[in-house]
């Protein structure tokens, strides 16, 4: 087998195929999109080479939790709760 200039030694083609998939679960694709453009027989089958590619339950919450955190307003809730306002009538 030739050496490419640019590629780790000992790189075969087939890393090619790991690398688009690894690029479609980083990108968002579930599993039946990456299933489908890597023409695998069945969703079980994907998963059996790349579940552990995708953010599990506790990665997704941890992100949804930071970036509710970070839009937070300046204000604490609190204050907001307890300001001084005209009696409802």
């Amino acid at each position: 087998m030739e050496k490419v200039d640019g590629l780790p030694d000992g790189f075969r083609f087939h890393d090619l195929r790991h690398y688009f998939a690894s690029v479609l679960v980083a990108g968002g694709c579930d599993v039946k999109a990456v299933q489908a453009a890597m023409r695998h027989g069945t969703a079980s089958m994907t998963l059996d080479v790349y579940a552990g590619l995708w953010p599990d339950a506790d990665d997704r919450a941890r992100s949804v939790a930071s970036a509710a955190l970070a839009k937070r307003p300046a204000a604490a809730a609190d204050g907001l709760r307890t300001t001084t306002s005209q009696a409802v009538r």
